[in-house]
């Protein structure tokens, strides 16, 4: 599927919307800050579409005309949706011994332990996963990397801008298992622009108090090409959301 952010127009749309005040003269918010605030104020709240598009309209009305308030939450989601931060589902074996993705993909039982994929149903013509995996594709976050000039120079930081002396470990670059690397892979070494990537993953509780043990798994990503000032929590990637319960068999 072709991404948004492949596309110089939609990049300039979106920095546009950035831009873009929501009246003349408003100073607190742009068309895209107040959709973001929007659309968190609605996941926070459980707020439905209807509720929002109601909202829209009395928004539209109360701020002074012309002004450049969305008509629906729809409009929203379309301006959102080219920021290229969709998320996918993906079927889980309940043990999670299996994804039901690419050549398993229309497999209704586990191709490991033979578990089925969906729950008991009476009704056939909805089938509901047991489990569900929530994955935020990488490439679409790696595309907006190359795309912005300044952040594509420091993607290339790492070969072109740092500084070794041999003795100074200042940067991943700098290490041995970054050089040992490099030998093994000499052709894509030679290019700065292939990305080098870190992952780390940790589980959190996210509700107390349940008889059932719960737990989440969060899967971070992040890239080791840029200078250590901007290895923050603005250029990580937040990669995979798994859920689990805490006495689940893993087989």
């Amino acid at each position: 599927m072709t991404n948004a952010w492949t596309n110089v127009d939609t990049y300039e749309m979106l920095l546009g919307e950035a831009q873009k005040e929501l009246y003349l003269g408003c100073k607190q918010y742009t068309v895209l800050t107040y959709i973001m605030e929007l659309i968190h104020t609605k996941v926070d709240n459980h707020t439905t579409n209807k509720a929002i598009d109601k909202k829209l309209a009395m928004i539209k009305k109360m701020c002074p005309q012309p002004n450049n308030v969305p008509d629906s939450f729809r409009e929203c989601k379309k301006i959102l949706k080219s920021l290229g931060l969709r998320c996918e589902n993906i079927h889980v074996c309940y043990y999670d011994c299996a994804l039901f993705y690419k050549e398993h993909e229309k497999k209704d039982r586990s191709p490991i332990c033979n578990e089925p994929r969906y729950k008991d149903s009476h009704y056939e013509q909805k089938k509901v996963p047991r489990k569900v995996l929530q994955y935020f594709p990488l490439k679409p976050r790696l595309h907006r990397l190359f795309i912005l000039r300044h952040t594509s120079k420091d993607m290339r930081w790492h070969k072109e801008k740092r500084i070794n002396d041999g003795n100074t470990i200042r940067h991943p670059a700098d290490s041995s298992s970054w050089k040992e690397f490099d030998q093994m892979y000499p052709n894509f070494a030679r290019d700065p622009r292939n990305v080098r990537l870190g992952l780390v993953s940790g589980r959190f509780t996210p509700y107390s108090g349940i008889s059932k043990p719960y737990s989440m798994w969060s899967v971070v990503v992040f890239p080791y090409n840029l200078p250590p000032i901007e290895m923050h929590e603005k250029t990580f990637f937040f990669s995979n959301l798994i859920n689990s319960w805490t006495k689940s068999t893993w087989k």
